[in-house]
């Protein structure tokens, strides 16, 4: 299984600043905050593999309209790393909202 989060975290961190999601509670938005939620084998030879990996990134902050620029930047950065969006979702909580975005990406290892 391999390891990407350095390499998404620099990235996103370019754009806003970046936490990850279960280590902080009340973050100064606009910010991101992000979770690996999937990092599965889907192929294993006997020196190379692939792994799926998903990660979820959510964009904080008081309306919609003073993110959508930096949602289209998130999607460009995970795009030029390789990832797709698979899911995207509006929530509000108290008075910020966050858009919940999901990342899918195949990831090639050597053994």
């Amino acid at each position: 299984m391999i390891s990407l989060k350095k390499e998404v975290v620099k990235e996103l961190s370019k754009i806003l600043p970046t936490h990850y999601e279960l280590l902080i509670s009340s973050p100064s938005i606009p910010c991101i905050t992000y979770m690996e939620s999937d990092n599965a084998d889907t192929q294993i030879g006997d020196n190379i593999g692939y792994s799926r990996v998903i990660y979820t990134i959510k964009l904080w902050g008081s309306d919609l309209k003073q993110l959508e620029p930096y949602e289209l930047k998130i999607g460009n950065c995970m795009r030029k790393l390789g990832y797709k969006r698979i899911s995207y979702n509006e929530l509000w909580y108290d008075d910020k909202i966050s858009m919940i975005m999901r990342f899918e990406g195949l990831a090639f290892e050597k053994y």
